[in-house]
């Protein structure tokens, strides 16, 4: 018999996806070779004492909070660790939301960029980018950006 399989009760071939999440988030805050271990580990991000070594425990969590086929795990809040308090399933779209602004933003603002001598806004969803606007001001940008996703989350389309 597997060893896996005897240690998880069996739990690992009734939930594969879920047991593969729990993995992957232990692999990126603890293995040096995960291609994102920089944006995670890299940067402190770690998995409470509850979850790290312990797969039904994130199981029985995940099934009682929501976890459905197609969500994702997300941190509500990205400095704190993988836990119980901290993370919630969420779509593409939430966890998109909930990230900070990449390395290309020279204003700290997702999807907010200075360019030349205005602010370019975009905003990603879906692996979709769309150009919103150029602005002369970074509070007109910004303004643009949420004025952005609002319409994104009543129309579902950018």
């Amino acid at each position: 018999m597997n060893r896996n399989r005897k240690k998880y009760n069996g739990n690992t071939v009734k939930y594969p996806r879920i047991r593969g999440i729990w993995q992957q988030m232990n692999y990126r805050c603890y293995n040096h070779k995960a291609d994102n271990y920089q944006r995670y580990g890299g940067k402190g991000v770690t998995v409470c004492d509850e979850w790290r070594n312990d797969f039904n425990s994130f199981l029985k969590w995940a099934l009682s909070n929501g976890y459905e086929d197609g969500l994702t795990l997300d941190r509500i809040d990205s400095s704190k660790p993988y836990s119980p308090e901290n993370c919630r399933w969420a779509t593409y779209f939430i966890q998109e939301q909930n990230k900070g602004a990449s390395n290309r933003s020279s204003t700290g603002i997702r999807g907010v960029y200075k360019y030349d001598k205005y602010y370019k806004v975009e905003i990603t969803r879906d692996k979709n980018r769309k150009f919103i606007g150029r602005f002369k001001t970074l509070k007109e940008a910004v303004i643009a950006r949420k004025k952005a996703e609002e319409l994104y989350v009543r129309t579902g389309t950018l």
